[in-house]
């Protein structure tokens, strides 16, 4: 019985290393690392950048350059309407505060018009409102010349 568990470790170890082995052949192949750089490919080559001097990266260094290109311009872009939009958005505000201010002296300036508001501040004084109808005054229709030659 310990014989058939050591087998199962060993058939078990033997597996991983085979799918090990396969994943870092795979991935080799996808950088393509070159002979002479490092046989084994850890985090540290990872991190440490040896992987950016693979020939896949080398060979596509202009389409990286050209992604970046386009995400910077996507960006700005982006921010260019953002920008846009926040300044929209305040001129309607302000527009918006414009017309109620517009529409509340409208109503005051009606309000300090009206025949009763003025009849009212003007009681103190001798004006007041007239009690004999209105009359139109007649104008020729010609107009006298008063410059003598």
């Amino acid at each position: 019985m310990a014989d058939n568990k050591e087998k199962e470790k060993e058939k078990e170890k033997a597996t991983r290393d085979k799918a090990e082995n396969r994943a870092e052949r795979a991935f080799r192949e996808i950088i393509d690392i070159d002979n002479e750089q490092r046989t084994r490919i850890t985090w540290r080559s990872v991190l440490g950048g040896d992987v950016l001097t693979s020939r896949f990266i080398r060979h596509s260094v202009f389409f990286i350059l050209y992604i970046v290109f386009l995400l910077v311009i996507y960006v700005s872009n982006r921010y260019a309407c953002q920008h846009e939009f926040i300044e929209q958005t305040h001129l309607l505000d302000t527009l918006q505060d414009r017309r109620w201010k517009l529409l509340t002296i409208t109503s005051e300036i009606k309000e300090k018009t009206r025949r009763s508001f003025v009849e009212k501040h003007l009681g103190d004084t001798a004006l007041g409102t007239s009690s004999q109808p209105l009359y139109q005054l007649e104008v020729d229709e010609q107009p006298q010349n008063t410059s003598e030659p």
